[in-house]
Order: structure tokens, then sequence, then C-alpha cells
């Protein structure tokens, strides 16, 4: 089963994509909760290095799709289409313009032949236009992607809730006798 049929069905398979644009590389794991809002799946993911995961994703119109999380490094967007094959270690310039609240342009960087990573770091304005806007767009120099924000406020509390359940708790266990 392809990758975007496994997303459109609720499969698990999902998780490839998932895991790769954040790591960089193939990653086993299981998908513990999906969570569902409007256009926007946020979920939790168990590594199988012990560690989590949470990110939104969703499908754009064109058969791309979207994963946003949060990372130690701030927000990270990935874009991903099985049918790219882009060269590795590539890195191009992007604008991305969110209604008219954010506009900036980022590189854009080739992870694997079929992903691009975007980091934003700790960007305020970006993450509210991103959780109150409209409609995204990422501008190449070959292409724009155009992405509904409908129920990313409640995608991005998910998001925020699961991280704050699951990922920083994990990152401050080391005293096993402090609560979580």
């Amino acid at each position: 089963m392809q990758l975007l049929g496994a997303l459109r069905a609720g499969s698990t398979c999902w998780l490839v994509a998932f895991a790769c644009l954040f790591t960089g590389n193939q990653v086993k794991g299981e998908v513990i909760e999906t969570w569902h809002i409007e256009n926007w799946a946020v979920s939790l993911v168990a590594g199988d290095d012990g560690g989590y995961m949470c990110g939104a994703w969703s499908i754009i119109d064109n058969n791309d799709i979207i994963v946003l999380a949060i990372t130690e490094h701030g927000v990270q967007m990935g874009l991903t289409n099985e049918s790219w094959r882009l060269p590795i270690d590539r890195v191009y310039n992007v604008t991305v313009r969110i209604d008219r609240q954010y506009s900036r342009t980022l590189n854009a960087y080739v992870r694997d032949y079929t992903k691009v990573d975007i980091y934003f770091g700790f960007d305020e304005v970006f993450w509210s236009a991103y959780r109150y806007g409209q409609t995204m767009r990422v501008v190449s120099p070959g292409f724009q992607w155009t992405i509904s924000l409908r129920g990313t406020l409640a995608a991005s509390e998910l998001l925020l809730t699961c991280m704050e359940a699951y990922i920083f708790n994990d990152l401050n266990s080391t005293n096993p006798f402090e609560p979580r």
C-alpha cells in the first residue's frame, strides 16, 4: 500500500513519513494515539529508541504531506511526496506566507529524495500566525503549496498537550524522586 493511501485510510503507515521527516532516516516505532481535528491529525509515536515524537500532519490537495513538530530547536515543518526525486543535501530558498500576518524566506533542506525540512526556530510570529491563520503558502521558484490552516488552533493545542505530557516530562525525568 502506498504511504498516501495508508494515510487516507487511517493506517499507521504514515509513521515512516513522520519519523523520517524529523530524524532523517528510517525509524521503527508504534503510533500510540492519533487525534483528528478537521483536516489535521496530531499523533504520538513511541520510537524504537524509547523516546517519543509528537507531530501534526495533513495531506495537501496535490498529494503532498505536511508535518509540523516542535523540537528542542523550535518549530520544524516537513513537506514530502512519494513521487518527488530531489537531490539529497540540496538547499532551496522558499518563502512561507500566512495570510497577511507572516512572510519569511527560509531554507528548505533536502533530507531524503522525497522530502524537505524547513526550520522556523522559536518564531512566535510564525507560531501565532499558524495557529490563528486561514491559509499558509509555501512558495518555491518552481511551485506554490497552498495549505488550509482550518483546525490548526485546536491541533496546535493538542500538539502542545502531547509535547507537555510525553516529551517534556520525558526530558525532565532525570530525578526519579520528583513527580513527573
